[in-house]
């Protein structure tokens, strides 16, 4: 939770600032939300993840589609209040995948694009995956509670990634021609 603090700092300027600022503040939020309501915890990440999603899809820009972003987020905050506890980890990996889909479309893009990967894509898409994963892991019960917290040490690494690197200065670029001699 504390490792990724840093990346928004690093991404102001970029446009995915949003999506790491969202990151930042979901988990506190969501700690404050148990404490202090005594709501399922788990029901909240409906709501970021329906924020993280728009920020990626309309390139950083929250404010597009706000008003539609905030009808569907509290929709799925109540629906989720009602669902079984066996069920909110389904619609939270949904979620999940949606934005793992949405990262993957950018990364697609992006490569096809310039003709290069970008390390700071892959990047994101492992970060998605990981996030993927956690939700596997955490449904699975107290099987995969090591599991879950390699994943967390893990997604720790990469925010240090997204603390040092933008999008711009990813560290590599893999071209994906050939260098004419």
């Amino acid at each position: 939770m504390l490792a990724f603090i840093f990346p928004p700092i690093r991404q102001r300027k970029t446009v995915y600032f949003s999506y790491f600022l969202i990151l930042a503040l979901s988990d506190p939020i969501n700690l404050a939300i148990l404490y202090l309501l005594k709501i399922n915890p788990h029901t909240f990440y409906t709501i970021p993840m329906v924020f993280i999603y728009q920020s990626l899809a309309n390139k950083g820009d929250l404010k597009k589609n706000l008003i539609p972003s905030i009808i569907v987020a509290l929709i799925l905050f109540a629906v989720a209040q009602f669902l079984p506890a066996t069920v909110v980890p389904l619609l939270i990996f949904i979620l999940s995948l949606a934005v793992a889909f949405q990262v993957l479309k950018i990364t697609i893009r992006s490569s096809y694009n310039t003709m290069e990967i970008n390390l700071f894509h892959f990047m994101l898409v492992l970060y998605q995956l990981t996030i993927l994963i956690k939700f596997l892991l955490w449904s699975s019960g107290n099987e995969g509670i090591i599991s879950f917290y390699v994943m967390n040490g893990f997604s720790a690494i990469i925010a240090i990634y997204f603390s040092i690197f933008t999008e711009e200065k990813p560290l590599l670029k893999i071209p994906l021609t050939p260098k004419k001699t």
